[in-house]
């Protein structure tokens, strides 16, 4: 502001609009969708590595990946369907069953 007189400010620019959000970034495929079969095999080795030490939050595109976690929420719909060990789900859940046999995985 400039001061004007003594008790009188004048802003130096007019108000600005308030903005409109910004638009969501474009979807983009993770990188880890890609990865070959020796890169994988290094992060599950690095993940296995970490087990004792941190809790890791992942978000597989591939059931293989799994193999690893001592626990697995499934998402059915956007929406939280179980959360158990993967032997419990394999045999409980039809869901996560499914996608074990359809990934030749059973």
């Amino acid at each position: 502001c400039v001061r004007q007189r003594s008790s009188e400010a004048q802003p130096l620019a007019p108000p600005q609009k308030a903005r409109p959000p910004a638009p969501p970034p474009p979807h983009n495929p993770p990188v880890t969708a890609a990865l070959d079969a020796g890169a994988e095999l290094h992060i599950r080795d690095t993940l296995a590595r970490l087990d004792d030490e941190v809790t890791v939050v992942i978000v597989a595109h591939r059931l293989s990946t799994l193999e690893e976690c001592d626990r697995i929420m499934v998402l059915e719909d956007g929406r939280i369907s179980d959360f158990d060990r993967p032997h419990v789900l394999a045999r409980e859940n039809d869901f996560y069953r499914e996608a074990l046999a359809a990934g030749g995985l059973t």
